[in-house]
């Protein structure tokens, strides 16, 4: 049996064990206990003739597996079997162990650790079966959630960030759609004669040229800062990506806000007139004309409100990082 000696402790205190040899293993294990330093690593060697005691320390409850193997069987099996052993008395115990007497776990777990012993000792699959068990804790503790909606701070910044970027997307459509539909927006109207006509075309008024101009930009903005939205979900921690962002969101708010202004105005007057200043209303002769400014305008304002909530998604992502 490769795996030939075992003990569970709390500090110096012995609290099940077992030997499957004689000799000196549990007073050289006991030596080893008493000269753990308290910031020891969670894993640990020891050297000893032909034989190797491996230590496996669990800071959180205070207690220390250790086991005796040959020096040929390797290290990758022994520890694999004192996380099996910590699993079970953990399982079995737990919190009495904090308290408990000296051997007060040894007539029962003594043959928990014989058994997994031979187990270990003589089973090639042992290796195998704790990476499948490792598995299925993965999955338990989150490993099967998508890691979007994983829980935790992490998890709500990696949402964040997830829909951060819907919002990108669902705000090209809106931008995209007021630029080609103000720079579409052309209708000719004839009188009399087809020599004799009125034209209706958006570059006739300056606001609308600034006005697509601004739609344009804020469209090709979104498809660049597509891929600095993807990295915001892979490293949810990447504040200096979303401050970039937040800075950049602003500024189209503000420029399409200006934009959506500028031409929600001439939008109105073409609509409705102004009797003061005697402009009569060219929506009932440039009826298509109107139509697809009108529509570019709502659809502009859209977009606005979108930026709006990226500004706000970005200061609060930024304010949790703090």
């Amino acid at each position: 049996m490769a795996i030939v000696y075992a003990l569970v402790a709390r500090g110096t205190v012995v609290l099940a064990e077992f030997a499957a040899v004689s000799g000196n293993a549990g007073a050289v294990a006991r030596r080893i206990l008493e000269k753990l330093p308290s910031e020891a690593e969670a894993r640990l060697c020891f050297a000893q003739d032909r034989y190797i005691f491996h230590v496996l320390r669990s800071p959180a409850d205070g207690l220390t597996f250790l086991c005796m193997a040959n020096d040929t069987f390797g290290r990758r099996v022994p520890f694999i079997y004192l996380e099996d052993i910590q699993m079970r008395f953990m399982k079995n115990y737990g919190r009495v162990a904090h308290s408990a007497l000296a051997y007060a776990m040894n007539d029962e777990f003594a043959r928990v650790l014989h058994q997994q012993m031979e187990f270990f000792s003589s089973n090639p699959s042992a290796d195998t079966l704790n990476r499948l068990r490792g598995e299925v804790s993965e999955r338990k503790s989150g490993g099967g959630v998508p890691f979007i909606l994983r829980s935790g701070a992490e998890g709500f910044r990696r949402c964040m960030a997830f829909v951060d970027l819907l919002l990108r997307v669902a705000a090209f459509g809106p931008t995209l759609a007021a630029a080609i539909s103000t720079g579409t927006s052309d209708e000719t109207l004839s009188v009399f004669t087809e020599y004799f006509q009125f034209r209706a075309r958006f570059d006739d008024f300056p606001a609308f040229t600034f006005f697509m101009v601004a739609n344009a930009v804020a469209a090709g903005y979104l498809v660049l800062s597509l891929p600095f939205s993807i990295v915001g979900i892979i490293r949810p921690k990447a504040t200096g990506v979303r401050l970039l962002l937040l800075v950049c969101d602003t500024v189209m708010v503000v420029l399409l806000t200006a934009a959506a202004s500028a031409a929600a105005a001439i939008v109105y007057v073409a609509h409705e007139g102004s009797r003061r200043a005697n402009w009569a209303p060219i929506c009932m002769q440039f009826h298509g004309f109107c139509q697809r400014t009108s529509g570019a305008v709502v659809a502009s304002f859209l977009a606005v409100l979108v930026f709006i909530l990226l500004v706000l998604l970005s200061a609060c992502a930024i304010r949790r990082h703090r």
